[in-house]
């Protein structure tokens, strides 16, 4: 399901600038569109994952979220003003925050505590510090002699 919805959450992700540029868009309003989308869904991880946490409908969750994600990408579709762009980034990074504390809480219920990993790098090998630290040798060489 994760590798299903990563193209969903994402939306036009790393293709929007050039889509508006196509649109006579300049780069610093292409700017502003992408970081008020970022803060939206910065800010709304938190309070999300507390509703994530307090109901028991993750499936519809992730569904409704895909779906809004969609509609708010194809407002891109209709038109390319500022702030209906701005409007529509907000709107696909606030509903893209809920997905992964749903699909966490989801494999929570389906699996249960004991069978999760204790920590994330466990389960994305490379990309973090971490487990940098833990497979290289001058990392561990350094870290034990501190």
């Amino acid at each position: 399901m994760n590798f299903s919805l990563a193209d969903v959450r994402d939306g036009l992700g790393p293709f929007l600038g050039v889509f508006l540029i196509g649109h006579g868009w300049a780069a610093d309003e292409i700017g502003y569109v992408m970081t008020l989308g970022g803060l939206a869904g910065m800010l709304a991880t938190t309070p999300l994952g507390a509703l994530v946490d307090a109901t028991r409908f993750k499936r519809t969750i992730i569904a409704a979220a895909a779906g809004l994600i969609i509609l708010g990408t194809l407002a891109l579709l209709i038109s390319t003003d500022f702030w209906v762009v701005a409007g529509s980034q907000v709107g696909t990074s606030v509903f893209a925050a809920i997905i992964a504390p749903a699909i966490a809480g989801l494999t929570l219920g389906l699996v249960g505590r004991a069978a999760l990993p204790t920590s994330s790098a466990g389960t994305r090998p490379g990309t973090t510090a971490e487990t940098w630290s833990r497979q290289s040798s001058p990392a561990r060489s350094a870290m034990s002699s501190a």
